[in-house]
C-alpha cells in the first residue's frame, strides 16, 4: 500500500516533458544507438535477476571474451597481469557487469574471486574515465565498443 501511494505521488510529480529530458540526457551520456539498445534490452528482459547463476556466468563469460577481444589481451594472462592495458579491461567487465545486470560489487567480487574494495575502485575509477573522455580516449573507445557489443548480447537473452 504504502509502494502504490509513492508511486501515485511520483505519477504526479512528473511529466512527459521530465522524461524527455532524462533521456535527452541519457542519449547525451550514452549516445543514440546505446540509450535505444538499453530500453530495447529493458522492453525484452525487464530485469536479470542475480539468482539466475547460468545466466550470470554467461553474461559475465560473454563479456570477458568479448573484452578480451576489444582490448587486444591474453586470455592467459587476464585476471593476473598488472599491465594497464589488462587492468583497464578487468575495469571496464567488472563496470559492465555492475551498470547492467543489477549486480552488487560484493557479487561481482565473488564472480571473479576478488575483494570488494579493489571491484568498488575500478568501477569508481572507470566512472572517472568515462566522465572525462578526452583524457581516456583510446579507453573509452574500447570501453564503448565493449558496452554495444554486451547491450546487444543481454537484450537477445530469453
Amino acid at each position: 500500500m504504502e509502494n502504490a501511494v509513492a508511486h501515485n505521488e511520483l505519477r504526479d510529480r512528473y511529466t512527459f516533458a521530465d522524461l524527455h529530458d532524462v533521456i535527452a540526457k541519457l542519449v547525451g551520456k550514452q549516445g543514440l544507438v546505446n540509450t535505444y539498445l538499453q530500453l530495447r534490452g529493458i522492453l525484452d528482459n525487464e530485469e536479470i535477476p542475480i539468482g539466475n547463476t547460468g545466466r550470470m556466468k554467461l553474461i559475465k563469460a560473454y563479456i570477458v571474451s568479448q573484452c578480451i577481444s576489444i582490448f587486444d589481451l591474453d586470455e592467459k594472462q587476464f585476471m593476473s597481469s598488472t599491465i594497464p592495458e589488462y587492468r583497464d579491461g578487468r575495469m571496464a567487465c567488472f563496470h559492465l557487469l555492475w551498470k547492467y545486470t543489477k549486480c552488487s560489487q560484493p557479487y561481482i567480487g565473488k564472480m571473479f574471486k576478488w575483494k570488494l574494495h579493489r571491484i568498488h575502485y575500478y568501477c569508481k575509477r572507470c566512472e572517472d574515465r568515462l566522465s572525462v573522455p578526452g583524457g581516456h580516449r583510446s579507453f573509452v573507445q574500447k570501453y564503448s565498443a565493449l558496452e554495444r557489443s554486451t547491450i546487444g548480447f543481454i537484450s537477445k537473452l530469453s
